[in-house]
Formats: structure tokens, C-alpha cells, sequence
């Protein structure tokens, strides 16, 4: 196992408190063993990086929501090129022609790498 300060971070930027705790806490169960992860308001975001370029941490996925999200998600490849940029989308977020609009637009324009769904529960994924 790797120590706290070694691990490469995860990084979840969404201006809904409850939904960034819910995304940090599935992401801290699946995957604190390997990697720390960092959840912040979207405003926050650039210092974020900031923050973990000064310290020379690895930043490996930066997560974001909604518009303005996918629009900061594009600033990261300048403090972090390898970092993979995702786009978090709710369930059936596709259903919703202005977010489908947004996921299209920051793929095409390179913005993000992906865009990955919101967990709804525990133990969500599909079988």
C-alpha cells in the first residue's frame, strides 16, 4: 500500500455539497487504497491544482460536473496532461437534451476524456 502524501489524486469539483461527499465516498471505497482522494466546490478547482502541482502530486482523474464544470475541465490538461477529465453525468443524463448538448460539445471540442455516471447507490453498477 501506498502512503496518503505518494498517492496519485482524485480530484471530484461539483458545486452540490451532497452529491461530491456521496461521489468522494464511493471513490474513497473503491480506490483509497491506491489513490487520495479530493472533492471541492467548481470555483475551487484550478487552485486545487494548483495546490497539488506546487506539492508535485500526480493528479491521474479530475472529475467535474455540470456546464461549468466541462468548461474548467478543459484547463486541466495545462497543470496536469496526463490527468484523465471526466464529466459527471446522473443516470439518464442522456434523456436531458441540454446535458447530452454539454457532453457532446466538451467531447468535440476536447475537454474531456469521458464522462462517467454518478453512483446512485452502493454497489451500482450494472449487471
Amino acid at each position: 500500500m501506498t502512503s496518503t502524501a505518494q498517492k496519485p489524486l482524485l480530484v471530484v469539483a461539483d458545486d452540490d455539497r451532497a452529491e461530491r461527499v456521496r461521489v468522494e465516498a464511493e471513490l474513497e471505497r473503491r480506490y483509497g487504497a491506491d489513490y487520495a482522494v479530493q472533492g471541492c466546490a467548481t470555483a475551487e478547482l484550478k487552485a486545487v491544482l494548483e495546490r497539488a502541482r506546487q506539492g508535485g502530486a500526480v493528479v491521474a482523474v479530475v472529475l467535474a460536473a455540470g456546464e461549468e464544470g466541462a468548461n474548467l475541465l478543459d484547463g486541466v490538461r495545462q497543470l496536469h496532461p496526463a490527468a484523465r477529465r471526466g464529466l459527471l453525468i446522473p443516470w439518464r443524463g442522456w434523456m436531458d437534451p441540454a446535458l447530452a448538448g454539454t457532453v457532446l460539445r466538451a467531447m468535440e471540442r476536447g475537454w474531456i476524456d469521458l464522462y462517467v455516471l454518478r453512483p446512485t447507490r452502493r454497489a451500482d453498477e450494472i449487471v
